[in-house]
C-alpha cells in the first residue's frame, strides 16, 4: 500500500468519524426542543415533568452503557466490527425515535421515545471512544492532535445544525406533530 493510499484511508476514517460526531451531537441536542414541541399536544397522556426528564436523559444513560460495554467489546472482537454495530444502533435508535406512534396504553408515545432514545444513546456511547481510537490510529504521529480536534469539533457543527433545523421547522410548519417528526427525520 502506498503512502498516498494510507493518507486517503486516514482522511476517509477521519471524515467518517467526524460525520458521526456531527450526527451524534444533533441527536443528543434535538430532544430538548422536541420535548417542548411535544408538550404542546397531549398524545393520549399528559407529558409530566418526570416523563420529560426521562425522555431527555435516556440517551445520556444509554451513552454511559455504550461507552462501558463497547469499549471492552472492541478490544475483544475488533474496532471495525464494533464501530459498525454502534453506528447501526445510532441509526436504529434515531429512525425509531422518528417513527414513534401516538398510542394509548402503557407503551405510549413517550415510553416508546424513552426506549429508542436509550438505544440511540448506547450507540452514541460506543461511537465516542471508538471514533477517537480510530482517528488516532489512522493518523500520523505529527497529526494526531490536529485530527482528533477536527473530529471532536464536528460536535459543535452538529449542535449548530440542530438549532438551524429546529428554528426552520418550528417557523415554517404549523402542525406540532409534523414539527417533532421532521426534526427527528432530519437527523439522517
Amino acid at each position: 500500500m502506498s503512502h498516498q493510499d494510507d493518507e486517503s484511508t486516514s482522511i476517509s476514517r477521519i471524515l467518517i468519524s467526524g460525520a458521526g460526531f456531527l450526527a451524534d451531537a444533533y441527536d443528543l441536542f434535538v430532544i430538548n426542543v422536541v420535548v417542548d414541541i411535544m408538550n404542546q399536544d397531549d398524545y393520549y397522556q399528559p407529558l409530566t415533568k418526570s416523563m420529560k426528564s426521562n425522555i431527555k436523559t435516556m440517551a445520556l444513560i444509554g451513552a454511559v452503557v455504550g461507552q462501558i460495554g463497547f469499549g471492552a467489546t472492541a478490544d475483544l472482537i475488533g474496532r471495525r466490527k464494533v464501530f459498525i454495530m454502534t453506528c447501526s444502533l445510532v441509526i436504529i435508535g434515531a429512525l425509531l425515535s422518528a417513527t414513534v406512534q401516538n398510542t394509548s396504553g402503557s407503551f405510549g408515545i413517550y415510553s416508546q421515545l424513552c426506549l429508542w432514545r436509550f438505544v440511540l444513546g448506547v450507540g452514541v456511547g460506543g461511537e465516542y471512544p471508538l471514533s477517537a481510537s480510530i482517528t488516532a490510529e489512522s493518523s500520523q504521529n505529527k497529526n494526531i492532535a490536529k485530527n482528533l480536534a477536527s473530529v471532536f469539533s464536528m460536535q459543535g457543527f452538529g449542535t449548530i445544525l440542530c438549532s438551524i433545523v429546529l428554528v426552520t421547522v418550528t417557523s415554517t410548519l404549523g402542525r406540532v406533530t409534523c414539527q417533532h417528526y421532521l426534526s427527528f427525520y432530519l437527523s439522517f
